[in-house]
This record gives C-alpha cells, structure tokens and sequence, in this order.
C-alpha cells in the first residue's frame, strides 16, 4: 500500500507559507492538513481567494494538502472547491443532558445546513472521533454517519482516541472503512493522576510516540491494507510533550513508513 503522510499544521503559526513548505518537506513529509482558522497562513473570511495560492505554494515543495480544519462555513467551502481540497475536518460535541440519542439528533440538525453547502461545492465533511463528550468512539461514528451519503459526510478515524475508548484496531476500522477520507495516526495512553488511596482517583491522558501507548500500529496497517484503504494519514502534532514535537514527527514518520 501506499499512503500520504502529513501532519496538521496547528502549531505552525509564525512560518510564512514559504517556511511552512520547507519545514514539511525537511521532515519528509508528503502532505499537510491546513489549520484554517484565524491567526494562520489563510484565515476563513480569505480562503475563496488565498487558499488556491496556498496549495500551490505547498506543490513547490512537493506538499500536498489533503485537507482542512476550521468552521464550516460558505467561505470555507468556496475556498477548498476553488482549491481543489477534497475535505473539511470538524469534530461533533453532544449535548449529553439530551442523552446520546437525544444529543445525536440535535447534532445532525445542526449539520444539516452544512450537509447542503457540502453538496453545493463538492467537499466533502470528514467528521472525526474524539475523546471526551463528542463522537469518541468507532461504533458512534458510524452510528452518526448512517443517513448521510458518502461523498458528502465520512469519517475520519483518530487511533488516539480509539485506542483510549478501548477499542481494538480490527473491531473499530471494520466500522467504517467504508467511510473513511482520512486516518488521525496517534497513540496514547492512561496515567493515574492521583496517589492510589485517593478514592477520587483521576487519569490523565498521555498522547506519546507511535511505538508507545495502547494503540498497535502494526495491526492498524494491516487493517488497512486489508480493507484496501491508501488515502492520507495524518500524523500527530498533540503530543503532551510539545518540547519534543518537531522530534517525536520525525520518529513517528520513520515507523510509520516502515510499516
């Protein structure tokens, strides 16, 4: 199989445009997911007009961007159309005093009208799994996606958070392989926060190393493979320890590549 490896631009926010293709193709990198949000290379309001010159920055260092995240909003959606961008990553938070069902419901009400813009410019809205009280697991993302057609909702799978929400990489992809735009490649772990005879005892989440952590990467890219799936994976920048990021990249890319 071949893949696209790239990361997420979301701690880059000082480097021009220029900075930013040398930074990514010095790490070796293939691709980048672009932080479209105020404060960055391309802010929301510009994207129809300043997204397309970006991604061709990006193609004089061999980079390509594969996705975006940030709002999803009209302009959004013009600039990845005008920019050839397939997709739009977002996250959905639920409501849990509605209950899950009750709180999926409100969602997809919610996503509705975006639903429409993505049928209206051809992008595609890559919604992603995450821990806490959002879609966090694989079963409810595909539980959220039914309904939606393909080319306009899919999933975008992050291995960090499925790994936390204890699932197994061959139960979670055969969920939605079928679905997915995009893979989060992560790994994480629990440590307890609190001395062991503390009856409050909180864990904290580690997000560490591919070669670290309960997510097995080996097995994840024999699913993969399996399934057929040789679209981008996204490798983790949120690493708890941000001293070593850019370090951290280059050894997960290195034991990405070689599995």
């Amino acid at each position: 199989m071949s893949f696209t490896f790239a990361t997420f631009t979301k701690p880059f926010t000082k480097e021009s445009p220029e900075e930013l293709g040398k930074l990514f193709a010095g790490l070796g990198l293939d691709g980048m997911e672009f932080c479209l949000r105020d404060g960055y290379q391309v802010i929301p309001g510009e994207a129809e007009k300043k997204l397309p010159l970006f991604v061709e920055q990006m193609k004089n260092y061999g980079i390509k961007v594969i996705g975006v995240a940030g709002p999803l909003e009209e302009a959004v959606f013009a600039g990845c159309r005008a920019a050839g961008i397939p997709h739009i990553r977002t996250l959905i938070n639920l409501n849990l005093k509605l209950g899950f069902i009750g709180a999926v419901d409100e969602a997809r009400k919610n996503l509705d009208p975006m639903v429409r813009l993505a049928e209206k410019y051809g992008v595609t809205i890559g919604i992603q799994n995450h821990f806490g009280p959002m879609i966090n697991n694989s079963m409810e993302l595909r539980y959220f996606l039914e309904g939606y057609p393909k080319n306009l909702v899919g999933a975008i799978w992050d291995s960090a958070s499925s790994c936390l929400a204890g699932e197994e990489p061959e139960q979670a992809l055969s969920m939605i392989a079928d679905r997915l735009v995009m893979v989060n490649l992560k790994n994480a772990y629990y440590v307890r926060s609190s001395t062991y005879d503390n009856p409050d005892g909180k864990y904290d989440r580690v997000i560490c190393s591919g070669r670290q952590g309960m997510a097995r990467w080996p097995e994840i890219f024999s699913c993969l493979s399996a399934s057929g799936y040789c679209g981008p994976m996204c490798l983790a920048h949120e690493y708890t320890d941000q001293n070593r990021l850019l370090d951290l990249l280059k050894e997960d890319l290195a034991y990405a590549g070689s599995l």
